[in-house]
């Protein structure tokens, strides 16, 4: 019988070590250097990763096994508390860049502000909008004063979608909103006082590129509680929102969806003798996630390079392009502008019918710079990563 356990070939032994945990291989490892060796392979590890985490990714270390070993024992999942608030689906949460507040939002149209802690509490929460009119995404501002709302009204006359600001000082009140012409555009800040916002009206009526624009907003004396209680949809008709395009991006066959923006100084704050005498403070990069306007086409992550304060806005190309089979959920970027972070849904299909995967899956970009200038380089090819690094 011990001649027989021998004799086995390494596909048996693959076979049999196929239906072990990776508890159970790691102990089979140790009977003897056969079935040590053959216990490495990756295919095992591989496989075991894909069964108990769920990973579907290239590996970020340099074995699966490793990989394995990290995502068990560095990246633990653990229940903290489960928030009781909201009476619908969740659709976006955000942590302020102190970690001190969450923020959510969902289809109720309701938007709370949470105290993190080991007894999160919830500090502030408004309805925004009545269903079917749904809240789909929230972002602090740096100095975790302001929301940036991006709301769907639902009306008898068609849809709209609004990019609001909400004032978390002044009692939830929302304190201007402007049109968003293209529905799933969630914008972002670009300062305490400036929100992003893309102009598509012409992308729709006329081969005119489309434009990012500066939105700075001023707020009112909100003591009167009449101000406090007014209707978003109002709030349209206010001139306290001044606009300035900075950036003019090609019409083509993409829409723009998120959008993140790179603060290069951010990483030399602490060493300004890294800064080159050229170095512009106020250029950054832009980063978009683009959907198909096919609804099951290949969607991007596309780059931009532009100067935020200029008077006049540049006409660029991409300065990188990285494109996806999945349809984006939300983003998040680190509070040191070097890390990325998208979620991601699959998109399934069944003959004529598809439908996003239920499963969201996690990609993180690593801006790691090798230079203050952008200077991209691609660790790897592959679409599919859990840890995507590019040089910046």
């Amino acid at each position: 019988m011990e001649n027989d356990w021998e004799n086995l070939t390494d596909p048996i032994l693959l076979s049999v070590f196929s239906y072990l945990n990776f508890h159970e291989l790691n102990n089979a490892s140790k009977s003897c250097k056969n079935w040590y060796r053959v216990t490495q392979d990756e295919s095992l590890w591989r496989e075991l990763s894909f069964r108990y985490l769920g990973s579907r990714f290239s590996r970020h270390d340099d074995s699966w096994k490793s990989e394995l070993k990290r995502l068990t024992y560095h990246a633990p999942v653990h229940l903290h508390q489960t928030c009781e608030s909201h009476v619908d689906e969740v659709y976006n949460v955000c942590f302020s860049k102190s970690g001190k507040y969450i923020a959510t939002c969902g289809l109720d149209g309701n938007v709370k502000v949470w105290l993190f802690g080991p007894n999160t509490e919830l500090l502030h929460s408004r309805q925004v909008v009545d269903p079917p009119s749904y809240v789909n995404y929230v972002e602090f501002n740096e100095a975790e004063t302001h929301l940036l709302l991006n709301c769907m009204i639902k009306g008898d006359t068609g849809d709209q979608c609004l990019l609001a600001v909400m004032s978390i000082e002044k009692k939830f009140a929302v304190i201007a909103a402007r049109q968003s012409w293209f529905p799933n555009f969630r914008g972002t800040w670009l300062n305490n006082d400036t929100f992003l916002n893309a102009d598509v009206l012409a992308y729709f009526f006329s081969n005119d590129n489309i434009k990012l624009v500066a939105c700075t907003f001023y707020e009112e004396d909100l003591d009167d509680p009449f101000l406090l209680e007014r209707p978003l949809l109002d709030r349209l008709s206010d001139n306290n929102v001044d606009l300035r395009s900075f950036l003019e991006m090609e019409r083509d066959e993409f829409r723009p969806h998120f959008v993140k923006v790179i603060d290069w100084s951010e990483w030399n704050r602490d060493s300004p003798t890294k800064r080159t005498e050229d170095s512009n403070d106020n250029e950054k990069v832009v980063i978009l996630f683009q959907r198909s306007l096919e609804w099951d086409g290949v969607q991007r992550i596309v780059f931009y390079k532009a100067d935020i304060d200029s008077e006049t806005p540049s006409v660029t190309d991409p300065i990188k392009t990285i494109f996806i089979n999945y349809g984006c959920t939300g983003v998040q970027l680190s509070a040191d502008h070097r890390y990325i972070v998208y979620n991601f849904r699959g998109v399934c299909e069944d003959g004529d019918k598809s439908w996003y995967d239920k499963e969201v899956d996690m990609m993180v970009i690593n801006l790691a710079k090798s230079d203050d200038k952008p200077n991209f380089k691609i660790i790897s090819d592959s679409i599919r990563l859990l840890y995507y690094t590019c040089f910046i």
